[in-house]
């Protein structure tokens, strides 16, 4: 009685004068590049197979078969633990199969293929994450072949699928490094396979290796337009496969760490940035203080006007970023009264036509302290110390700018800083009552401010009061 027989991994059309796989040799091929001459294999109750000789011209297409899939030995018999050795071929690839017939083994029973080890083509010493690959195919044996093949180059076992479907799913909640797909599937083809797993977003850069055996331009065109990065023919060739499928590997390695190098860098930009602002922050308080010395009554009344500058902003619409700025910049505002002699920043009473034209210079000397300063910050404060005092009907000073001829900072900071400063005490004057206050900004609409910025400040009241209540006077 014949023994069971483990079947060449080939088509049996590729080899003259098979007509179907148990045509195939049933016996021990050894690596036709080490070894040309096939030797059989004698098990219990088996027939010996005469040898064939894989040079000889008929033999070619066989001869090809096994160098292309790297498949070194095929075993006859029940015990698939008993893979022939030999000294001079200590690194045997080797593959069983099982099955009472090769026919059905190869047909229905490819999930029951145990594949050894193929030698390790993986870097020696590589370092970062594994790579892991998906490679979609509805031909079992392709899956398996290419899963091999795979494994020597990553880290993990890559993860396959034979319908197309569950593999979209899949990606739907998994990452990856590299997606194999064949072309000429059921229900998805490649090129579908490929828009649909385009349009996940978190593998829009994911390379993509088609393989398939139709050779038509327009197939290829259609997949390099839906984004396949390359391709491979049909039969697969390991000789080109594996390098491929390296390069891919490495190219996906390398965008990873420089999207790393990115994040880092990102991040690092992110905290000079926070650095540069503390100390600007810095700088404008330490501005804000010096201004303070000279005129210690407005210790509260800067934290107050600039978060009222600030909710102007915000009121407006203007981005979060003019609105941070300005809380920031707004109280430099009066630095310029470092400039003033302390006779007139100091005198209780009301300041003579003289002494008020010298206060009207206070606008101009805090510009020149703050102007041609690198930070915007700063420039921001240089406007709006020269413009807080001009008016929107053009009466104002330094320069009688008039409407939206002024920086619209120095419009915000107008409204805030008047209300505060007719609603704290100052050495010449008692604070105003807030509906006193109120209905002077409603009285000045239009002349003395701008109207938009009058209407976002009184719009939001009920925050007005409770700014004014959080930096109340000490």
């Amino acid at each position: 009685m014949e023994s069971k027989k483990s079947l060449a991994m080939a088509s049996a059309r590729n080899v003259p004068g098979a007509k179907n796989v148990k045509d195939l040799l049933p016996s021990v091929l050894l690596n036709a590049r080490d070894d040309t001459r096939v030797k059989p294999k004698v098990g219990e109750n088996s027939r010996r197979s005469q040898g064939v000789d894989l040079r000889r011209p008929e033999n070619a297409a066989l001869q090809g078969f096994f160098d292309q899939q790297s498949v070194l030995t095929f075993l006859i018999g029940p015990n698939r633990s008993s893979a022939p050795s030999s000294p001079l071929h200590p690194r045997r690839e080797i593959l069983h199969t099982s099955g009472e017939d090769g026919g059905p083994a190869l047909a229905q029973g490819i999930n029951s293929l145990q594949l050894l080890p193929l030698k390790d083509h993986r870097k020696a010493g590589s370092t970062g994450r594994s790579m892991k690959v998906l490679i979609v195919d509805d031909t079992p044996l392709n899956l398996t072949l290419m899963q091999t093949l795979i494994g020597k180059l990553v880290d993990g076992e890559p993860v396959t699928f034979s319908d197309p479907r569950d593999a979209i799913e899949w990606c739907t909640t998994n990452q990856l490094d590299l997606l194999i797909v064949d072309y000429m599937m059921p229900i998805i083809d490649g090129i579908e396979f490929i828009k649909r797993f385009k349009a996940i977003p978190t593998h829009e850069d994911v390379p993509i290796l088609m393989v398939t055996a139709d050779h038509e331009k327009q197939t290829r065109y259609d997949a390099l337009q839906g984004g396949a990065t390359d391709f491979l023919n049909k039969p697969i060739d390991r000789h080109e496969f594996l390098p491929r499928v390296r390069n891919m590997l490495a190219l996906r390695r390398a965008h990873l760490a420089t999207r790393e190098r990115a994040r880092v860098l990102a991040d690092e930009v992110a905290h000079a940035t926070r650095e540069i602002l503390a100390r600007e922050r810095e700088m404008v308080t330490r501005l804000a203080r010096a201004a303070e010395f000279r005129d210690p009554e407005t210790g509260a009344h800067i934290q107050r006007m600039s978060h009222y500058s600030e909710l102007i902003a915000a009121r407006l619409g203007v981005d979060q970023e003019y609105q941070q700025a300005i809380l920031l910049a707004s109280p430099m505002h009066d630095v310029g009264k470092l400039g003033i002699p302390d006779s007139i920043l100091l005198k209780p009473g009301r300041l003579t036509t003289e002494e008020f034209e010298i206060m009207k210079g206070h606008p101009k000397h805090g510009f020149d302290i703050l102007n041609e300063s690198s930070s915007p910050v700063i420039q921001l404060a240089a406007s709006i110390a020269l413009s807080h005092h001009e008016r929107y009907d053009g009466a104002g000073y330094p320069r009688a700018l008039a409407g939206e001829g002024i920086p619209l900072e120095g419009r915000i900071v107008a409204v805030a800083d008047v209300f505060d400063a007719l609603t704290s005490s100052r050495p010449y004057k008692k604070a105003w009552s807030l509906e006193d206050a109120r209905a002077h900004l409603i009285s000045g609409r239009g002349s003395h401010f701008d109207p938009a910025c009058i209407d976002a400040f009184l719009g939001a009241w009920q925050q007005v009061l409770a700014i004014r209540e959080r930096f109340g006077e000490d």
